[in-house]
C-alpha cells in the first residue's frame, strides 16, 4: 500500500515539475514580448518619451499579490488583488507599523529602537491613474501591447509561486512517507 502512494507522489511531483517549467518558459515569452513591444514603443516616440522622466514622484500600485494559507494542508496560493488601495479599505482607516531605526547603540543614545509610523490610505473617490497616462494621452499600441504582456508576465509569476509552493508540500509528503516504508 505504502509503495502506491510513493508512486503517486513521485508522479505528482513530475508533473508539478512539468508545470513550473512550463510556467517559467511561459513567463519568460511574456517578458520578451513586453521588453520588445517597449523597444517599439521607444523608437516610435523617441527615447526620450519613454523613459523614467516621465514616471510620477509618488506612484501607486495598482496589484498587490495575496497570499493565503489553507489551514489543514498549509499550502499557500498566491494571487493577484486589482486596485487594491481603492476597494478594499475606507478613508478613515489607517494603521500603524513598528520600524527598527539603527543598529549601534552609539546612533540609539536618545531614541527608542521602535518609532511609529503612520501609514496613510487612498480616498475611495481617489482613482488609481492607468501608468499609460503618463506618456500621453494616445499612446502607441505596442506600448499597450508591452503593459499588457507584463501583466501576463505578473500573473504567471503568482501561478509559478503556488506551483512551488505545491511541490514543496508534496516533496515534504514524500519525505514522510519514504520513512515510512524503510526499514529502519
Amino acid at each position: 500500500m505504502a509503495n502506491v502512494d510513493l508512486d503517486e507522489l513521485s508522479l505528482a511531483l513530475l508533473e508539478i515539475v512539468a508545470n513550473i517549467d512550463k510556467k517559467k518558459l511561459e513567463q519568460e515569452k511574456y517578458l520578451q514580448e513586453g521588453y520588445l513591444c517597449l523597444a517599439k514603443a521607444r523608437y516610435s516616440m523617441g527615447v526620450d518619451r519613454v523613459s523614467a522622466l516621465q514616471y510620477p514622484t509618488d506612484m501607486t500600485a495598482t496589484v498587490a499579490v495575496s497570499c493565503k494559507q489553507h489551514e489543514k494542508s498549509k499550502l499557500s496560493t498566491f494571487s493577484l488583488i486589482q486596485n487594491f488601495n481603492v476597494e478594499n479599505e475606507s478613508p478613515e482607516e489607517s494603521t500603524t507599523i513598528l520600524r527598527k531605526r539603527g543598529n549601534s547603540d552609539q546612533e540609539m543614545k536618545g531614541f527608542t529602537a521602535v518609532d511609529d509610523v503612520k501609514v496613510h490610505t487612498m480616498d475611495k473617490q481617489q482613482k488609481i491613474e492607468d501608468p499609460l497616462l503618463w506618456f500621453g494621452v494616445l499612446v502607441p499600441t505596442p506600448l499597450r501591447q508591452a503593459q499588457k504582456c507584463f501583466k501576463r508576465a505578473l500573473e504567471t509569476s503568482c501561478e509559478l509561486c503556488t506551483l512551488k509552493e505545491e511541490f514543496k508540500h508534496k516533496a515534504e509528503l514524500y519525505k514522510v512517507e519514504i520513512k515510512h516504508t524503510r526499514p529502519q
